[in-house]
């Protein structure tokens, strides 16, 4: 076997082996291969290819090659910020979420994002540090472990959490973070329940708070990691306070 080269990924350990990428399977692998593998057969490219398990019990994807920032301990790229990876973002969210027409999840499909219904399957993770890009351009999503079934207006509001971004500790102003809100919503092709989304994101910052804590109480090593770096709830309850505060200027241009 090719040399394990570390790829980062806080909650799945990813090992670049060869042309393949090695991470840490769990009981939503099967419906997650299912729906990457519906999205290769539809000719969707942002997305990673499966070839199956190893002898390890790990799953095992295609290598995408090029730029894949993590944020962290160095911060992101400036050309992650430039707008047109904000429209590509959502443009590329927009087309995952098309491209799950005719899918049907494995029955009893076993997602890890807790969920009954929707109208997609969220990707819930949404972000700069699980994407790929070339020459300074996105080019494709990665780690669709929390998929589940949502809203789209659910996953939107992640993008933007993500992408825009509202941070309370990031440069942009509030008003600058609106006018990319905007952006966002009309790359997207969001129509009136844009009005709704930054609700949504505060209610997707709360579940995802408790979704979070569950995943620790039930001994999962990825969470673990991620908590151990924000005790208290630290990050996420910042994160629910900005929003709070800025409802109305983030909703603006809306």
């Amino acid at each position: 076997m090719s040399e394990e080269v570390a790829l980062g990924g806080n909650l799945s350990d990813a090992l670049r082996v060869g042309n393949t990428v090695r991470r840490r399977a769990g009981p939503w692998t099967p419906a997650v291969h299912a729906l990457l593998r519906h999205l290769e057969a539809v000719g969707f490219e942002g997305s990673p290819r499966v070839i199956g398990i190893d002898e390890h019990g790990r799953e095992v994807l295609a290598y995408i090659g090029g730029d894949g920032p993590t944020g962290w301990p160095d911060p992101m790229p400036q050309y992650v910020w430039r707008d047109s990876n904000l429209i590509a973002a959502a443009r590329l969210l927009r087309r995952y979420h098309d491209s799950q027409a005719g899918f049907t999840p494995p029955a009893p499909a076993t997602w890890r994002w807790p969920s009954n219904s929707g109208e997609v399957i969220c990707h819930n993770d949404v972000a700069p540090f699980n994407a790929v890009f070339r020459d300074g351009e996105l080019f494709a999503m990665l780690d669709f472990d929390n998929a589940g079934p949502g809203r789209r207006l659910w996953d939107v509001a992640m993008g933007i959490w993500r992408w825009v971004p509202v941070y309370n500790d990031s440069d942009p102003t509030v008003r600058d973070r609106a006018a990319r809100v905007r952006l966002f919503c009309d790359a997207y092709g969001l129509g009136p329940e844009r009005k709704e989304v930054i609700d949504a994101l505060l209610d997707r910052q709360k579940a995802g708070r408790e979704f979070a804590r569950d995943q620790v109480a039930r001994g999962d090593p990825g969470f673990a990691k991620i908590w151990s770096w924000f005790p208290n709830d630290s990050y996420l309850l910042e994160a629910i306070a900005y929003i709070e505060a800025h409802r109305d200027e983030l909703s603006r241009d809306l």
